[in-house]
């Protein structure tokens, strides 16, 4: 059984915004619409982001408590005494130390640094250190990265005599620590989300601005910003705004960096000289720090970044490559049995939040432990191991649910918390764990909901294959540092087709794809993903989400594909049901929120199909839509059937465009194989609640396979086709009928049809002052932005462009603009849902050929045009790809009969054919001599012959199987294979139009 887990959520593309950003900027629109995704949505604020200038960054003043801190410790330095740097063991604390301990010395300061033991005394301040610290003669004490929860510490070092000096990032407390100055950006700073590298880096620019006498916007520091990104990224604070811009130049200073520690670290990774990403200060730089404060001495991380002696650093280097071993050893040992843990002891339906709890868990790694489980199980997480009657936590989150906000609801619980949103620790009695367990528990229900634990995938935008390229990769890359808040941009790429996938890596764990696009070849890989191989063999068309990155091999540099996820082209798993549709819809559903809806869905009984005519195709869809959900709060599932699978395609982009994430929507039809037909049984075993979407053909060929799902199906519509038989057989569901009306001739039509083979000489015709009101008509929003931009270039400055994917409000902006007459000319995408004005186009533009005639017919009765002028705009070209489609994906009996001849040809002793995809297509189309279609016909040949009993077609791991069975002993019948007989409607209905329009496509001549 096939499962896509991971819930698709694409950004709305904002058209109009995108094109006025990507002209402004001199970008490609695609990279405009991830900037507007990232909220940058003016010229003003993308070209500050693109330019990340550290000159326009906000002045150390602007930070409460900066200008307090300095004065105390500029004092101290002229007075002598005696400093103490207190930080943190992690790599945000060893930056911070670092960071201030460099300056301080720089300005001649007594100074020195103390970092606590991660096991012994645990975060942040304690008492003994202060204790300790007083007896060594120190008399003031500055936090970096923590502090601002120390309210006890704080007092206790007041009452010994110290000055304290508070610099921290984490979340305040309602009550501040009484501390001689509180530097905290999250006290009312501009950008709060500063790290506490960040932090002491804005006090020590502080300090260099007051001893220099700058007062101005000179940037002070610029050297430091080495540490200052390594601490921010190891964080995983949002590298945005002010982040950002810190970790990006700071990334070019650790690549010519001056200190030796780093220089060696740098070394001994394979990092020298190379360009940086934030990538590689995450899981490669940020670890080895990371191991000394885990597992041994939290000093040694910062003793590197301090050193200046090259023989002391290589020592250091070594000690923690070996430290970062034996942590990787630990965590590995830690994660098996955390999982072993949740597999026996934990109910995932029911728990929002682990806790999960052990004796010898060591607590320098279940941080990290618990990072990969939120990662798998898709929720928040806390190891806690248990020394004693006390247990010490660590916890991590996925966005949406705060950590600290919920460790505040459950503090009476508590002996000790802190940290943010995604990251906290604490301490607890060993008796309190199981009531903190369901109180947290408790907390996540009311905070996070059920599809809050789903996994989900952020997608940028769609793409074509042809819009990747050197020149998109590089402005993807301006976009750079990537992190948390500023994600590596992901796109989406539908219907590709996989030439080659193979599993690799250790057990095939990993996923490698080749991909055939217009002009070539594409590379793909996706780590962690080799349980999709078999998915992506299987169907011959995938959606892609993936990441655009470069690839160099042998000296070669290349493009390539990381996939993050795929699946089958046309499955849709909208996340469960919004009872009162979705904010995608806005008002949409309310249009049939009236009597006449109420008193209709009544009268769908069993026993009295219901037959409504005169509606328009907006009044259809959103009739049964409305029906399709009640059905679904009934756990039942709603059967959509149409003559033609295109038509099928055509109600599947409507339908998923007006309803947004409220109803799982499903397609599947006839001239699909026998493994991608197979996904809409998992939905009836599943019991999934939705919509299918389907044909008469498949309906009929599968009545049977219906027939024991029958108690899940609770209304059938029938869209133009009469399946009267099948509904007696399914035991008599509701049903709905829209009859077929005559939109297949187009007999109420009175249009005067031309055939034009250029757009520019059919706008010439059209936008003339005498030519009146015009409908241009197009298949895709490549297509859109063609001829929008042919049109703006002609002279015309008032359009109303419908897109396929616009919200109801800018929809129903454009049809005021065109009722009013603001507007004469219209550019519709075929699929856009929407009444367009009657009695009111005197032109008809359709850009390109139909592939779905009754689509055709049925869009000219929605947008109420009779009569007029018609242009058909298609080239001779045009003209041969349409027949060579036809051809090619319905082959007739001579292709067929070669097709079979050729398989039992190269049929083994037994009957069987195995071979990956593509070797099968070159050896049956060689032996066949099929010259046209290749794969499609391929598909097609072997999917009519499944259909007939001839063959029993499998595929797995990469391989197709094919078993060829016993033929018959008369004649065979093509037309009891459903994939034949809608190549044959199709090819009638093709006809059908050619007649009626009354041009001849393949003489291309015209009337």
């Amino acid at each position: 059984m096939l499962q896509w887990d991971k819930i698709w959520l694409v950004y709305k593309p904002e058209y109009e915004l995108t094109q006025r950003l990507a002209r402004a900027l001199g970008i490609s629109p695609i990279v405009a619409q991830i900037l507007i995704n990232r909220g940058i949505k003016s010229v003003e604020d993308a070209k500050l982001f693109l330019g990340s200038d550290l000159r326009q960054l906000p002045l150390p003043w602007e930070l409460n408590g900066v200008k307090e801190a300095c004065q105390y410790i500029l004092t101290a330095i002229r007075r002598g005494e005696k400093i103490l740097v207190y930080g943190d063991y992690d790599v945000d604390g060893i930056t911070s130390t670092t960071l201030l301990v460099t300056v301080l010395k720089r300005l001649g300061a007594t100074v020195d640094y103390y970092i606590p033991d991660r096991l012994e005394e645990g975060y942040g301040l304690n008492l003994e250190a202060l204790r300790t610290a007083k007896e060594a003669g120190t008399q003031v004490v500055i936090t970096v990265d923590c502090g601002i929860s120390s309210l006890a510490e704080a007092e206790y070092a007041r009452q010994l005599g110290l000055t304290l000096l508070i610099t921290d990032h984490h979340e305040p407390p309602p009550k501040l620590p009484n501390a001689s100055a509180v530097v905290n950006p999250k006290l009312g700073y501009v950008f709060p989300e500063l790290a506490g590298v960040g932090v002491a880096f804005k006090l020590a620019q502080g300090l260099l601005a007051t001893v220099d006498g700058g007062a101005g916007t000179k940037f002070y520091g610029e050297e430091l910003l080495d540490l200052v990104a390594l601490g921010t990224v190891a964080d995983i604070v949002p590298l945005t705004g002010e982040n950002r811009t810190l970790v990006k130049h700071g990334l070019q200073t650790i690549r010519h960096t001056t200190r030796v520690g780093l220089q060696e670290l740098l070394k001994i990774t394979g990092l020298e000289n190379k360009d940086l990403s934030s990538w590689h200060l995450s899981f490669v730089l940020a670890p080895r720090l990371n191991a000394a404060g885990r597992l041994g001495d939290p000093r040694l991380g910062t003793e590197l970044l301090l050193t200046e002696s090259r023989r002391r650093a290589q020592e250091l280097v070594l000690l923690l490559e070996q430290t970062n071993l034996e942590r990787q050893a630990l965590e590995k040992e830690i994660l098996r049995r955390a999982e072993e843990k949740i597999a026996t002891e934990v109910d995932l339906q029911s728990t929002r939040v682990l806790v999960l709890a052990e004796h010898d868990w060591h607590p320098g790694v279940i941080g990290i432990v618990a990072a990969k489980l939120v990662e798998k199980y898709s929720r928040p997480v806390f190891l806690i191991t248990v020394e004693g009657d006390t247990g010490k936590g660590s916890g991590r989150s996925r966005s949406g649910f705060s950590l600290y906000a919920a460790l505040e609801q459950c503090r009476s619980l508590l002996v000790k918390y802190g940290g943010h949103s995604q990251a906290a620790g604490l301490t607890i009695s060993v008796d309190q764990i199981a009531t903190f367990r369901e109180a947290i528990n408790q907390v996540a229900d009311k905070m996070m909901t059920a599809e809050g634990l789903l996994p989900s995938l952020y997608l940028d935008t769609e793409v074509a294959l042809a819009d990747l390229n050197w020149e998109l990769f590089g402005q993807l890359q301006t976009l750079a540092p990537f992190g948390n808040g500023n994600p590596n941009p992901l796109l989406v790429c539908r219907g590709v087709q996989v030439v080659e996938c193979r599993g690799v890596g250790n057990g095939g764990n990993h996923l490698k794809l080749k991909i055939k696009g217009e002009t070539g070849y594409w590379d793909g890989i996706g780590f962690s993903l080799g349980g999709l191989t078999e998915v992506a063999a299987t169907y011959e068309a995938v959606d892609l989400a993936f990441g655009l990155e470069e690839n160099e091999w042998n000296g070669q540099r290349r493009l390539q594909l990381k996939i993050k996820d795929l699946r089958p082209s046309g499955y849709v798993d909208l996340h469960g049901w919004l009872p009162g549709g979705s904010a995608s819809t806005k008002g949409g559903l309310n249009l049939v929120e009236k009597l006449f809806f109420h008193r209709t869905a009544r009268s769908l009984f069993p026993d009295q199909p219901t037959e409504l005519t005169a509606m328009s195709e907006v009044e259809k869809i959103l009739f049964w839509v409305r029906l399709a959900l009640e059905k679904a709060k009934e756990g039942l599932v709603t059967l959509v059937v149409s003559v033609l699978p295109s038509t099928v395609e055509r109600i599947y982009q409507q339908v998923v465009t007006l309803i947004g994430p409220g109803l799982n929507v499903y397609k599947v039809f006839a001239s699909q194989t026998p493994c991608e037909r197979a996904i809409i049984w998992d939905v009836f075993c599943q019991s999934r609640p939705g919509v299918i979407l389907t044909t008469h053909d498949f309906l009929a060929y599968y009545k049977e396979k219906f027939l024991q799902y029958r108690k899940q199906i609770g209304l059938v519509v029938q869209n133009g086709v009469d399946c009267s038989v099948e509904i007696e057989q399914l035991g008599g569901p509701a049903t709905v009928w829209f009859p077929v009306e005559g939109q297949e001739t187009g007999s109420w039509l009175d249009i005067s049809w031309q055939n034009v083979s250029s757009i520019e000489e059919v706008v010439a015709l059209t936008t003339s002052q005498q030519a009146g009101p015009t409908l241009f008509v197009v298949g895709n929003g490549r297509q859109l932005g063609e001829l929008t931009g042919a049109l703006i270039a002609s002279g015309i400055e008032e359009l109303a462009v419908l897109p396929a994917h616009l919200e109801w409000e800018q929809k129903l902006g454009a049809l005021n603009r065109l009722e009013s007459g603001a507007a004469s000319i219209a550019v519709l995408e075929e699929n856009c849902l929407l009444q367009l004005p009657g009695a009111k186009w005197q032109n008809l533009v359709w850009c390109g050929l139909p592939r779905d005639p009754f689509n055709f017919f049925s869009l000219l009765k929605q947008v109420a045009i009779q009569s007029g002028n018609g242009y058909l705009v298609f080239s001779p070209t045009e003209a041969v790809a349409m027949k060579k489609i036809l051809t090619d994906n319905y082959p007739g009996r001579e292709v067929l009969g070669r097709l079979y001849l050729a398989l039992r040809e190269l049929a083994n002793t037994d009957r069987t054919v195995t071979a990956p995809w593509p070797r099968l297509v070159d050896l049956l189309v060689q032996s066949a001599g099929i010259i046209s279609g290749k794969g499609a016909t391929i598909r097609a040949g072997l999917t009519i012959f499944d259909d007939l009993g001839l063959i029993n077609w499998q595929n797995g791991g990469g391989q197709h199987y094919l078993q060829l069975l016993p033929p018959p002993r008369d004649k065979l019948n093509l037309q009891l294979s459903p994939w034949f007989r809608e190549g044959m409607r199709i090819r009638q209905a093709y006809a059908a139009w050619q007649k009626s329009v009354g041009i001849i496509i393949e003489g291309h001549e015209r009337r």
